[in-house]
């Protein structure tokens, strides 16, 4: 399975977070499973810890490159395709960087892994 992680389900899973679903960090870890973390994820990391609606420790960088590397996801370019794919998206939901995502799911046929519940409006493969 190809999977797409959502911001909030890299953060928690990285920090082991209990609201991850045990079924979900099962799937994460599943090496059978191709795993990918887009740079629209971590763009917005940095945005929200730059407005200060997200804290992390001071080697935040540090310990997102180490959990990519330790558990084979693999790191998702934004690409023409992607950006461009968010015009063929209905306005259920006005958070750029989640509509990016789920461009690159679809543009990618990725199973977007996430708990935001606006995503099940879009026709796109969940897995939640």
């Amino acid at each position: 399975m190809n999977i797409l992680l959502d911001t909030h389900i890299f953060l928690w899973f990285i920090q082991g977070d209990f609201r991850l679903k045990e079924a979900l960090r099962n799937e994460i870890e599943n090496r059978k499973n191709t795993v990918v973390f887009s740079a629209a994820g971590y763009w917005e990391i940095c945005i929200k810890l730059s407005i200060g609606q997200l804290k992390l420790a001071k080697d935040w960088r540090k310990t997102v490159d180490s959990k990519l590397a330790e558990n084979n996801i693999i790191w998702l370019e934004i690409r023409k395709e992607h950006m461009a794919q968010t015009v063929e998206l209905p306005w259920h939901h006005r958070d750029p960087f989640d509509r990016l995502l789920i461009a690159q799911a679809l543009a990618e046929d990725f199973r977007l892994c996430s708990q935001d519940p606006s995503f099940s409006s879009y026709d796109v493969n969940l897995l939640s």
